[in-house]
């Protein structure tokens, strides 16, 4: 059962994970990335309950319902999870000795714009930052702050994001204007 919390579309760090479409890749340029099936379901599972350390024994409730499993079977999965995730220092998926396992990336859900939000950029997708009035009278960079976060969280290499700030900055065009223009 899925808890309240749950997203089947999620970016964390440099990844992008579609629960839905069962598949991993690399948010940027979209490349697949291949996990065995019990694997891809702990990664899920792990993602779902994030935050909190899940003990093996609901790793197996969980991934293998009614089958008896060796703690070898949980073992593997992690193996090849953080394999994938390159997470050498164990940084994504730490281990609590003792304990069990704890996702401890930052996770952003990625709302359902349609087939392929998490797996490749939307070539015709533009987001555009016009100038604005800042708070501060010698201004307090916060359209640089919020297009530095934009390219972040949208691959700007991809052209999805346009900086309309800068080709209109200081001019006298309206917002109207400048979308029309984008």
């Amino acid at each position: 059962m899925r808890s309240g919390s749950w997203v089947p579309v999620v970016r964390f760090g440099e990844f992008a994970l579609d629960a839905r479409r069962r598949s991993l890749s690399m948010w940027r340029d979209g490349s697949e990335l291949r996990l065995r099936p019990k694997s891809f379901d702990l990664l899920c599972h792990l993602i779902e309950h994030r935050g909190r350390v899940v003990s093996k024994d609901e790793l197996v409730a969980a991934l293998w319902p009614g089958v008896i499993v060796t703690d070898d079977s949980v073992f593997q999965c992690v193996r090849d999870v953080r394999a994938v995730l390159r997470d050498e220092a164990r940084q994504i998926v730490r281990t609590i000795s003792r304990r069990g396992y704890l996702f401890a990336a930052d996770v952003i859900a990625v709302d359902d714009v349609g087939d392929g939000a998490c797996s490749q950029p939307d070539a015709g997708l533009r987001i555009a930052v016009l100038p604005f009035e800042p708070a501060a009278a010698d201004g307090d960079g916060t359209a640089a702050r919020v297009i530095a976060v934009l390219v972040q969280l949208i691959d700007a290499r991809s052209g999805a994001i346009r900086r309309a700030s800068e080709h209109l900055a200081g001019s006298s065009t309206t917002g109207r204007d400048a979308l029309k223009a984008v």
